[in-house]
């Protein structure tokens, strides 16, 4: 349950999972052929350290980048096989994992969890095979043209284009996948609520388990947040405003779960948002909300002015989407903040240093 430094698998998965977006954003954006190929293989990295992690926390990373990042590469045709590249080697790390799990399953970790489904999928070879098809007929003519022309070796470089992602006429195809993405949202909706409200978690096989919210749920997340909100619920309206004080989250739970079936004192929600709405009230919880979409306004904004600023939004895009089942630990956080960081002081208007501009 725990990794090398780093402590529990879900602080490394919020880690790595930062690490997956930045990889991710970077290389699809990236026009010099040297750094592509360097972030392409921090990305296979990446995705190898995030699914060998073993923790289901790595699904809602997941979920938030391949679910937004073709908002953000599908303006141009570059960014559409970009995107299908970074597909293709998701769904390949998983089968390799397996082959590595089937010849030394004694020697390494098994693979858990949805992950496990997915590579036990009997079309996942034959899908492979065909995205890399797909692949070699999509990408492979941008290599044959650039050397049918005998480009300078300052050309090749940039077979890509340049660093500056511009928008050139995709908008169709992005309006295509923000109308999927409507639909995936309101089809897990309507999922939640057909398994915990209509008791039908039989209809959804082995994600029926992630559907269904009890005590159970999550390694005891759900009796965690049961219990937060009943205590929440007991504040009186100022404690509700500002809270019950730092830290104090285990102080709150001490009594309420004292004696549990579990064994076990919880000191944390695992969920960041509950944690900071029992610790800080609702003005803490706004507070740090408001921080966070701001950010993401002024990023979309100005998304197609710097790939960097881009890589740091998707990063915090990612560590939101696990906070919701997770813990904001020293080791993970303040790399989160950091991004965040360079994120707004690269879209600041600052005409003596130029921010805004791509190195």
């Amino acid at each position: 349950m725990f990794t090398s430094t780093i402590g529990n698998i879900n602080t490394y998965t919020a880690l790595v999972g930062m690490v997956t977006a930045v990889s991710a954003v970077l290389f699809a954006a990236e026009g010099r052929w040297k750094k592509k190929c360097l972030y392409f293989v921090s990305l296979i990295i990446s995705i190898f350290a995030l699914v060998m992690g073993i923790s289901d926390n790595a699904y809602l990373s997941l979920a938030a980048l391949f679910g937004f990042l073709p908002l953000y590469l599908f303006q141009n045709k570059k960014g559409v096989k970009a995107y299908l590249l970074i597909i293709t080697s998701f769904f390949s790390v998983i089968q390799c994992i397996d082959w590595i799990n089937t010849e030394l399953g004694t020697s390494v970790p098994e693979i858990d969890s949805a992950f496990q489904i997915i590579s036990q999928s009997d079309g996942l070879l034959f899908l492979i095979l065909l995205l890399w098809i797909l692949c070699a007929f999509v990408c492979g003519p941008d290599f044959v043209n650039a050397h049918k022309k005998n480009m300078s070796a300052s050309m090749q470089t940039h077979i890509f284009s340049k660093n500056e992602y511009k928008p050139t006429g995709c908008r169709g195809l992005q309006r295509t996948w923000m109308a999927l993405l409507v639909l995936c949202i309101l089809g897990v909706g309507y999922a939640l609520v057909d398994v915990n409200f209509q008791g039908n978690a039989e209809r959804y096989g082995a994600l029926g388990s992630y559907l269904l919210f009890n005590d159970d749920w999550g390694t005891h997340r759900g009796y965690i947040w049961r219990n937060a909100m009943e205590c929440f619920n007991q504040f009186p309206l100022r404690k509700k405003i500002i809270g019950f004080g730092p830290d104090t989250f285990g102080i709150v739970l001490l009594n309420k779960t004292k004696g549990n079936i579990y064994g076990q004192t919880f000191d944390n929600a695992h969920n960041e948002y509950l944690h900071y709405l029992v610790t800080v009230g609702f003005a803490g919880l706004i507070a740090y909300l408001a921080f966070l979409v701001s950010f993401a306004v002024r990023v979309i904004r100005r998304a197609n002015k710097n790939q960097y600023v881009t890589a740091a939004f998707f990063a915090v895009l990612c560590y939101s989407a696990q906070a919701f089942v997770n813990l904001n630990l020293p080791i993970a956080t303040p790399i989160m903040w950091m991004l965040l960081m360079l994120g707004e002081l690269g879209i600041r208007e600052n005409k003596d240093y130029n921010l805004c501009k791509p190195v």
